[in-house]
């Protein structure tokens, strides 16, 4: 199984966790004198075992993740690790684009208004710009490397003896 698909089925098993956890909260409280539509018992016993089944599947994902290595010679996980740091930062100038000056309304204090103060961004809107551009072309670099590895690794069928404990 590539590592694309293993990511396909944890997460239908978490969606499928999900739903349990809603049904049991749901039939936690039944009608006195009623049998309840499910057992407590069977619902902790099917949460129980998608648990585990997406337990494996993220230990060998992350496993096959950290002994794949990319053309760049970074391990698949440095790079998944690396286009989160990506996208955080992207975000953060993204921020910075929409940071205006400090209007009157947020000059006044309780009991006084304070000096109006000369405020300059130190970068120019172009050059923020620019570093997004940079930042979304290394992320789609690293988009594409991660996406070919999903659909061309295999996922590992067992963690070897000491690397899980």
């Amino acid at each position: 199984m590539k590592i694309g698909r293993a990511l396909a089925e944890k997460k239908a098993a978490q969606n499928k966790l999900a739903r349990l956890i809603a049904v049991r909260s749901q039939v936690f409280l039944h009608d006195k004198g009623k049998k309840p539509d499910m057992a407590m018992s069977e619902l902790n016993a099917d949460i129980e075992s998608v648990t585990r089944t997406i337990r494996d599947f993220k230990l060998r994902i992350i496993y096959t993740n950290c002994n794949t290595h990319l053309d760049t010679g970074a391990t698949l996980q440095e790079a998944i690790i690396q286009l989160g740091d990506i996208r955080s930062e992207l975000s953060a100038y993204n921020g910075l684009l929409n940071v205006q000056p400090e209007s009157e309304d947020e000059l006044f204090s309780y009991r006084r208004r304070t000096a109006p103060r000369d405020r300059v961004p130190q970068l120019t809107k172009k050059d923020l710009l620019a570093r997004i551009e940079a930042l979304e072309a290394r992320k789609y670099e690293l988009d594409a490397l991660i996406a070919k590895a999903n659909n061309t690794v295999e996922l590992v069928e067992r963690i070897p003896r000491g690397g899980r404990s």
